[in-house]
């Protein structure tokens, strides 16, 4: 492959690269995934099976951070803590007013 053809198709391998670091995921149609530059995702779901109210008004939302461990997030003091390793734990009827909360203190992990 020529320098040209490199230059031409770079930007087309850079996309692709990058496909698995973008911000927004959907999740199945039944929610999407976030991922912060600090690398913690927010997992927000309303489907049937969920611990919400299909979205009419609550999700359910799961927090990991860079090493993949769960965390909730407390309402009361505004605070993140880590689930025991053998526990995995969402959060259930999620209210839009709490996943905001969630997003911005995950945000400034």
């Amino acid at each position: 492959m020529t320098n040209d053809e490199q230059k031409a198709i770079q930007p087309l391998l850079d996309e692709v690269n990058n496909i698995g670091k973008r911000a927004f995921k959907m999740a199945d149609n039944i929610g999407f995934v976030v991922t912060f530059p600090n690398e913690w995702e927010v997992s927000v779901r309303w489907g049937k099976h969920h611990l919400c109210d299909g979205g009419k008004t609550t999700v359910e939302v799961a927090i990991h951070d860079p090493d993949d461990n769960w965390c909730i997030y407390h309402d009361g003091d505004n605070k993140l803590y880590h689930v025991p390793d053998s526990d995995t734990d969402v959060m259930g009827y999620v209210t839009p007013h709490q996943l905001t909360n969630i997003l911005q203190e995950v945000a400034k992990q």
